[in-house]
């Protein structure tokens, strides 16, 4: 009475329900394709046996009487010998086929041996088309009988007595046996056609070689390499000889399913028996080793073929030089290419694309021009494909303006670029930083009416991010699921490895994509984690960056070399230097072998940490184990030792490094001047700023810094004036580190007057002055006693809006003792304890004074001196985050750094980094 929604109707007639959408359902049912005028699916009880009832009629006369195709749409469910009910659901088809039997819907219900299928039900089928003789199975409704015989013989097949049983109550002709074996070979039904083989061998069937050659031709034809195999074995153990075509045919389904060995192994086994082989044999297999990407096996057969005298064809030449092209064998392609016209097979297009696309490949994009030319030379003229695998090339080679130039030319040939052609030439143009160029492209690709795939957004993404607009790479980003396009793993990773990352926010942007990524079913590759870690490098956050290496353990994804070595960097960038040395040893624990930027990486957390020593025994190690030191390498390890004021090893390693041939840089030049600063070696400094001018070296600024801090320690005020003079002519404006060098110069020599006017002259430049700068002009004038101009320039260090350090609030107090203000170093001293700084000992000494008691006595509160490593990582935490359950490797016991007394008491071990006896022995 009431209308059943389609998902609530249910079977429970114990043989088979049908519902049949035809012309004549329409009529009964006016609402068409079974929706309600509501939308919803619904259909009355009454209409649903109606319906069934009248269909039923309409099928069996229309297909009774061979009038070609039903439309229909069918889904049935068989309950039989079962009472509980099954949903009834609507299938649409996706194509209609002349004479497509709707039992063939039917088909796709006999799975299992619980549906309603008997041996003696196939058995009938069987009889009914073995002794129809009246029309032929092309007949649509004699056709589903037939398919109906051919699923209940499959569903038979799981038992072998089954299917012979059936076989033999039914005893098909020759005919229905090898049409058996044909339909079964489709199906991929090993079992089904052995038994049906047996059956003919025991009814005494001769067999032909057309005949079969017939079954053998229609299983490779689908792809079942088993079940041509598996004939071709029985047609031998029957006495019949191969025919050559039955042969191929054998080769060709593996060759379609990909089966390199087995192809090799039946060619070899063609050899043996006698049967011939053939230019078209060959090229099966050689297609079959091509799609597995087996380059070197194709060259070999190319050699079996030659030594057979069997002359390759076109199509077999150009397969071969296609798998070169993609095993980036450049060389063999061309022998190929020579043997090709040598044979006087000529080359045709697809051999010079194949061709271009080696040369390419291989970085020779002269190379792949040549070919082009080669070709029009010939007459061949150059396809879409040719045009697009050249300007891939040239995208490779970093040829942007080339590739563009081509693609002109490609239009004026009359040739339409599509969307392949132009993503590689918007990538060519990005790889090249011209990203407004590749943007151009985009819109120009997209005006022409050729629609972007997911290819050509990962092209314009990469341009957005490669020009720094961030926010336009992501923009785009989020509206390709719009525009029906799902973003995959390789657009992810572009999109988080290009967010901010700053040490003052939270990367929460990189963060919030990585979990879209996994929320829309995307799994995250080591890529992925590695593009996350980089973002939390830019803004030194360690900590999260080594939680993410627990997650990549959780889901199963081994850290690669990169994902170390960013660990690494990251550990350095946030002064982690024991968290550092622990993923060194993880990585080496897991398997991972250091290479020069994982060395380079921890040398400089060795630098950082002014462990230049244990900088030495990893640099040692690293070339022990033959790794190569690069330039940033030795500028890593010469600074580590002179930020140490170890000044002899910097110069020994700076002389070895141009011994290994290696030509430094600016930042070795720098390591190298930096390292006489604590000796005050102003001639090595002066000597090595005029060397590295004679080397084509261009100095910086933080350069000429180096030398006017080294000046400045040797106690050459005059010369460092003179230098200053000196870099303004070479181009190079004086920074804050420049007048706060000079101003310390003369705070050494105690005069207070030069300070004073090289703080005014860095304020008239429109340098603005920093912390550094103001404790500096401030110390210079407690030298010379001028205390009350002191107190007028920390004035202007609070005006100017900076916050004093401990070194400004010693400084002050140590001002106002000598000049008698006991109040105001009072004042001085709270404010100091009240933001968490320490004093230093002239502070402290102040604190033990008369004047000092007095202070602590009067009421005033206690001094709170703030521990030094409170609320810091220890270093044993930090150890234990980085190489979580890891033995040490290096124990760093024996070289405490009195800067930083969390790392005294640790134990790291040393011996597995070699000695440093070969330091000790230099003479300079």
């Amino acid at each position: 009475r009431q209308p059943w929604p389609i998902d609530r109707v249910h079977v429970t007639n114990p043989y088979v329900g049908a519902l049949v959408h035809c012309p004549m359902g329409r009529l009964l049912y006016p609402h068409g394709r079974l929706r309600a005028q509501d939308g919803t699916r619904t259909l009355p009880p009454m209409g649903v046996m109606l319906l069934v009832a009248v269909a039923s009629i309409c099928t069996y006369l229309v297909m009774g009487a061979g009038h070609g195709t039903l439309d229909a749409s069918v889904s049935l469910y068989s309950a039989a010998f079962s009472m509980k009910p099954q949903p009834l659901t609507i299938v649409r088809p996706q194509a209609r086929q002349p004479g497509a039997p709707f039992v063939a819907a039917m088909a796709a219900t006999f799975q299992t041996p619980q549906r309603l299928q008997t041996m003696h039900q196939a058995s009938t089928l069987v009889s009914e088309v073995t002794n129809d003789n009246s029309q032929s199975r092309s007949n649509p409704f004699k056709q589903e009988r037939w398919t109906e015989t051919l699923n209940q013989l499959m569903q038979s097949a799981q038992s072998p007595e089954a299917i012979a049983e059936v076989l033999a109550t039914s005893g098909p002709k020759k005919s229905v046996c090898m049409d058996l074996i044909v339909e079964l070979g489709k199906r991929r039904g090993h079992k089904a056609i052995a038994q049906v083989v047996a059956y003919m061998q025991r009814s005494q069937m001769e067999m032909s070689p057309k005949d079969w050659n017939k079954m053998v031709k229609a299983s490779s034809k689908y792809g079942s390499w088993q079940v041509a195999l598996q004939l071709f074995d029985l047609m031998q153990e029957s006495n019949v000889k191969p025919m050559e075509v039955t042969a191929n045919s054998v080769l060709r389904a593996c060759s379609t399913s990909r089966k390199c060995e087995k192809a090799v192994e039946f060619l070899d086994r063609m050899k043996k028996d006698g049967i011939p082989v053939s230019a078209q044999s060959y090229g099966y297999v050689i297609s079959a080793c091509r799609r597995t990407g087996q380059c070197s096996t194709v060259l070999e057969l190319y050699d079996g073929m030659k030594a057979d005298g069997v002359s390759g064809n076109i199509i077999a030449y150009n397969m071969l030089i296609s798998t070169c092209s993609k095993a980036r064998k450049l060389d063999d392609a061309k022998q190929l290419l020579e043997d090709m016209k040598a044979t006087g097979v000529q080359p045709d297009v697809i051999t010079y694309t194949a061709l271009i696309g080696a040369a390419g490949r291989a970085g020779e994009w002269q190379e792949a021009l040549g070919f082009l030319n080669q070709m029009q030379a010939a007459g061949v003229a150059p396809n879409l494909y040719t045009y697009s695998s050249l300007i891939s090339a040239l995208r490779n080679a970093g040829q942007w303006e080339k590739a563009v130039r081509l693609h002109e030319t490609m239009v004026q040939d009359g040739l339409t670029p599509n969307v392949v052609t132009y993503s590689a030439l918007i990538s060519a143009c990005e790889q090249a930083g011209q990203w407004e160029k590749a943007v151009a492209l985009f819109e120009q690709m997209t005006g022409q009416g050729v629609k972007p795939d997911l290819v050509a957004y990962s092209a314009l993404i990469a341009a957005y991010i490669r020009g720094g607009k961030t926010d336009k790479a992501i923009e785009v980003f989020r509206r390709l699921p719009d525009r029906g396009l799902a973003p995959d793993a390789f657009i992810y990773n572009a999109i988080i490895s290009a967010c901010p990352g700053s040490p003052d926010e939270e990367p929460t942007l990189a963060e919030g994509i990585f979990a879209d990524m996994k929320k829309a079913g995307v799994k995250p590759d080591v890529t992925t984690f590695n593009s996350l870690i980089s973002v939390y490098e830019k803004g030194a956050r360690w900590e999260k960056a080594l939680s993410l290496r627990e997650e990549m353990n959780a889901t199963g994804i081994k850290p690669d070399i990169y994902t170390y070595n960013t660990l690494i960097s990251v550990c350095e960038k946030g002064n982690q230097f024991h968290a550092a040395i622990g993923v060194f040893n993880a990585m080496q624990r897991n398997g991972v072998e250091p290479d020069v930027v994982t060395y380079s990486a921890v040398i400089s957390a060795c630098e950082k940490a002014q462990r230049w020593q244990v900088a030495l025994r990893i640099f040692n190690n690293m070339r022990e184990k033959n790794v190569e030191p690069n330039v940033i390498t030795w500028s890593a390890v010469i600074s580590a030792c002179g930020r140490a004021g170890q000044w002899t090893y910097a110069l020994h390693l700076y002389q070895d490094m141009l011994r290994s041939g290696k030509k430094p840089n600016i930042f070795t030049y720098t390591a190298v001047i930096d390292s006489f600063e604590k000796e005050g070696i102003w001639e090595r400094a002066l000597g090595m700023y005029d060397d590295m001018q004679q080397n084509g070296v261009k100095p910086t600024i933080v350069t000429a810094n180096a030398v006017v801090s080294v000046l400045r320690s040797a106690g050459k005020r005059q010369l460092a004036y003179h230098f200053l003079q000196q870099m303004k002519k070479q181009g190079l404006k004086p920074d804050v580190i420049t007048y706060t060098n000079l101003i310390r110069a003369c705070e050494k020599d105690r005069v207070w007057e030069p300070a004073v006017a090289s703080f005014d002259e860095m304020q008239a430049n429109g340098v603005k002055p920093d912390v550094m700068a103001y404790n500096a002009i401030i110390s210079a004038l407690l030298e010379s006693g001028q205390i009350t101009l002191g107190l007028k320039y920390f004035d202007e260090l609070q005006a100017a809006g900076l916050q004093p350090d401990a070194f400004t609030y010693n400084i002050m107090i140590n001002m106002c003792e000598r000049g008698g203000q006991w109040e105001q170093a009072c004042v001085f001293l709270e404010d100091m304890q009240d933001r968490g700084f320490r004093p230093d000992q002239n502070s402290v000494t102040w604190l033990s004074s008369a004047k000092g008691q007095d202070w602590l006595a009067g009421g005033r509160r206690g001094l709170r001196i703030q521990p030094f490593g409170s609320g810091r990582t220890t270093a044993e935490e930090a150890w234990s985050m980085a190489n979580p359950g890891g033995e040490r490797v290096l124990d760093l016991n024996d070289l405490p750094n009195p800067a930083d007394p969390t790392l005294i008491d640790d134990d790291v071990d040393l011996e597995n980094f070699g000695d440093v006896e070969w330091f000790e022995q230099i003479h300079l």
